[in-house]
C-alpha cells in the first residue's frame, strides 16, 4: 500500500493542509523541515488516519476534539484506490469521502496484518520511539544494543562513546554541585536577567496613558491630514481654474464671433451621424486625391514622352464608343470565362460518355452514333426479326428432336414386331411418312434459321460498341423504342448545346477581338482621358463648390462660374463631367 494524497482540515498545528505524493521516479518523498515545524505531528497524523486518534490525544491544542478531521487516499497493490477520512471519536470514526461512516475492517484490504503497534515499530518511528528502543536493548545486557549501535557507528565500541556522553553530561550538570558544570551557573544567571527584565518591564498603568496619549496624537494627526488633503483639492482647483483662464478667454472670444454669425439651419436628427459619415469620406477622399494626384503626375511623365499621331486623333470618335463599350466588353469577357468553363465540363461528360462507349478521338467520333429515323427504324426492326427467329429456331430444334426420338422409337417397335403383323406395319408406315414430311418442314425451318442468322450477322457488324460475338449480342435486353427515341434525342440536345457552346465562343472571341483592336486603335490615338483633364475638371469642380459654400454662407462673389449660366445649374454639370471622365 502507498499514500497518493493527505489531505488534513483541522489536526494539532495544521489546518487544511495538502499534500500530493505521486508515483514518479524513485517515489521516495521526503519531508524536510526545522525543529518545532510539525513533523512529528505529521507522522502522527499519518498513524491516527490508518487507527484512530487516540482518546487523549494532544493534539487538539488548536482545534477542538470534536472538530479535528484527517482525510487520506491509498492505493494498493492491485491498482484500487480508497479515499476515507477519520475524526475523533469512540464508534464510526472512520468514514468514507462524502462523510458516511465505514466498517472498521474497510482499511484491511489496505492494511493487511499490519497493526498499531507493528506500524509504529516499522514506519512511525519518532524521536520518543527510537529513544526507548535504544534504552531496552541496552537493558539488555547490552549485548545486542551494544553491537547495533557498534555496527551502526562503523565499528566503534559504544562503551566509549557513553562513557563520553557521561563525562559531557557530568561537565553539563551534576546534581546540587555548582562548580565545574555549565547548566546550574546558566540557570542562575537566566534568573537573575528575568529580574532585570522585570524591573525594566513598563507599568500597565503607564503603558495605558501612553496608549491614550498615542491615540490623541492620532487623532489630531488624522484631523491635520483632513485639513491638509482639503487644502491641497483647493489648491489644485484654484490651479485648474488658474489653467482653464487663457481657454475660457479663448472661449468668450469665440462665442462673440459667433454671435455676430446667421443662424444656421435646422438640420436632422441623423446630422451628427451624416457628419461624421461624410469628414471620413473627406479624408479617405483625401487620401485618394494624394494617391492620384501621385498617379497622374507619373502619367503625365510618360504622357509628355509620348507622341500623338494625327491618324490616331481622328480615331477619336471610334475611341469615345469604346470606352463607352468598355463595361458591355469587361462584361462579356466574364460571360465568355463562364462559358468557357461550362464548355469545360461538358467536354468532361462527353470524355466520360465516349469512355463508356469504347469510342477514342476528338469529338466528331460521336458522329459516327448519330441515326437517322430510318436506320433507328431498321434497327428497331431488325431486332425483332432477330427475336423472332431466335425463337423459331428454338422450337424447331426442339421439335426436331422430339420427332428424332419418336422415329427412334417407332424404328426400334418396327425392328421388334413379326413379318405377318401388316396391320402394324402400315401404321408404322403412316407414322414413317409423317416423320417424313416433319423432316422436310425441319429442313425448311433450318434454312430459314441460316437465312435469319445471316441477316442477322450482316446487321450485327452495323452495331457500333455491341459485343463480337453474336449470341451474346442476341442475350442483350432490346430497349423499348421509347427508351431509344429519348437516348436519341438527348444526344441530340448535348449536339444542339455543344454546337451552341461553339457558336457562342466564337462570337465572343470575336467580340473581344474587335473589342481589343477598337482599344489599340483609340491607345494609338492618343485620345483616352487622361488624368490631367480629370485633375481640371475636379478643380472646376471643387472651385464650384466653393463658390456655393460663400453663397450659403452670404458671402457669394459676383464671379460667374460658367458666363451666361446660373451657378445653381452649373455646378452639378461639373459634377457630372468628372464623373464621367473618372
Amino acid at each position: 500500500m502507498r499514500f497518493d494524497r493527505l489531505h488534513i482540515p483541522a489536526f494539532g498545528p495544521f489546518t487544511n493542509l495538502d499534500l500530493m505524493f505521486p508515483a514518479l521516479g524513485g517515489d521516495l518523498h521526503v519531508i524536510y523541515g526545522s525543529n518545532e515545524a510539525g513533523k512529528s505531528s505529521l507522522l502522527r497524523a499519518f498513524r491516527d488516519l490508518l487507527f484512530g486518534i487516540h482518546g487523549q490525544s494532544p493534539d487538539n491544542f488548536l482545534h477542538d476534539y470534536k472538530e479535528l478531521r484527517i482525510k487520506g487516499e491509498v492505493i494498493n497493490r492491485a491498482g484500487e484506490k480508497f479515499t476515507f477520512q477519520r475524526r475523533k471519536g469512540n464508534k464510526n470514526t472512520l468514514l468514507d469521502a462524502d462523510g458516511n461512516p465505514l466498517p472498521d475492517n474497510a482499511l484491511i484490504p489496505f492494511l493487511g496484518s499490519v497493526d498499531k503497534e507493528y506500524f509504529s515499530a516499522m514506519f512511525g518511528l519518532g524521536t520518543r520511539e527510537l529513544r526507548e528502543g535504544a534504552e531496552q536493548l541496552l537493558r539488555g545486557k547490552g549485548d545486542i544494543g551494544n553491537a547495533l549501535f557498534s555496527a551502526s557507528m562503523g565499528g566503534t565500541p559504544v562503551q566509549l562513546v557513553l562513557a563520553a556522553l557521561t563525562e559531557e553530561s557530568d561537565r553539563l550538570f551534576k546534581g546540587q554541585t555548582k562548580t565545574n558544570v555549565s547548566i546550574r551557573p546558566a540557570s542562575t544567571k537566566h534568573k537573575e536577567l528575568l529580574h532585570q527584565s522585570r524591573d525594566a518591564a513598563v507599568k500597565p498603568e503607564a503603558w495605558e496613558k501612553i496608549e491614550k496619549d498615542l491615540a490623541a496624537a492620532e487623532e489630531i494627526k488624522a484631523k491635520l491630514e483632513g485639513e491638509i488633503s482639503a487644502f491641497i483639492r483647493d489648491l489644485e482647483w484654484i490651479s485648474r481654474c488658474e489653467d482653464a483662464l487663457p481657454t475660457v478667454g479663448r472661449l468668450g472670444e469665440e462665442m462673440r464671433k459667433l454671435e455676430v454669425l446667421p443662424l444656421l439651419p435646422d438640420v436632422s436628427s441623423d446630422f451628427v451621424e451624416r457628419a461624421r459619415a461624410a469628414r471620413k469620406a473627406a479624408i479617405e477622399a483625401h487620401a485618394e486625391v494624394n494617391r492620384l494626384t501621385s498617379q497622374i503626375a507619373k502619367l503625365e511623365e510618360q504622357l509628355a514622352g509620348c507622341q500623338t499621331s494625327p491618324a490616331l486623333l481622328a480615331e477619336a470618335d471610334a475611341i469615345d464608343r469604346l470606352h463607352q463599350n468598355l463595361g458591355v466588353y469587361q462584361d462579356r469577357k466574364n460571360s465568355l470565362t463562364d462559358l468557357e468553363t461550362e464548355l469545360a465540363g461538358l467536354e468532361a461528360t462527353l470524355r466520360a460518355g465516349m469512355q463508356n462507349l469504347a469510342l477514342t478521338g476528338s469529338f466528331s467520333a460521336l458522329e459516327t452514333l448519330r441515326l437517322n429515323s430510318a436506320v433507328r427504324l431498321a434497327y428497331e426492326e431488325a431486332a425483332n426479326d432477330l427475336q423472332k427467329a431466335l425463337d423459331e429456331r428454338g422450337k424447331s430444334i426442339e421439335k426436331t428432336d422430339n420427332l428424332k426420338t419418336q422415329i427412334k422409337t417407332l424404328e426400334t417397335q418396327l425392328r421388334a414386331l413379326p413379318e405377318t403383323d401388316l396391320i402394324n406395319l402400315r401404321d408404322a408406315l403412316s407414322v414413317a411418312a409423317g416423320a417424313t414430311d416433319a423432316n422436310k418442314t425441319l429442313s425448311a425451318s433450318l434454312t430459314e434459321v441460316k437465312r435469319l442468322t445471316h441477316e442477322a450477322k450482316a446487321r450485327h457488324q452495323e452495331l457500333t460498341g455491341a459485343p463480337n460475338d453474336l449470341d451474346a449480342t442476341g442475350s442483350l435486353s432490346v430497349p423499348a423504342k421509347a427508351t431509344i427515341r429519348r437516348i436519341g434525342e438527348a444526344m441530340e440536345g448535348i449536339n444542339r448545346d455543344i454546337r451552341s457552346e461553339e457558336t457562342k465562343i466564337l462570337e465572343g472571341k470575336k467580340r473581344i477581338d474587335s473589342l481589343q483592336a477598337e482599344l489599340g486603335r483609340m491607345q494609338r490615338r492618343g485620345e483616352l482621358p487622361s488624368e490631367q483633364a480629370l485633375r481640371k475638371a475636379r478643380e472646376h469642380r471643387d472651385h464650384g463648390w466653393s463658390l456655393v459654400l460663400a453663397e450659403w454662407k452670404g458671402n457669394g462673389s459676383k464671379e460667374e462660374f460658367v458666363p451666361g449660366t446660373p451657378l445653381e445649374e452649373a455646378f452639378p454639370k461639373t459634377i457630372v463631367q468628372a464623373d464621367d471622365i473618372a
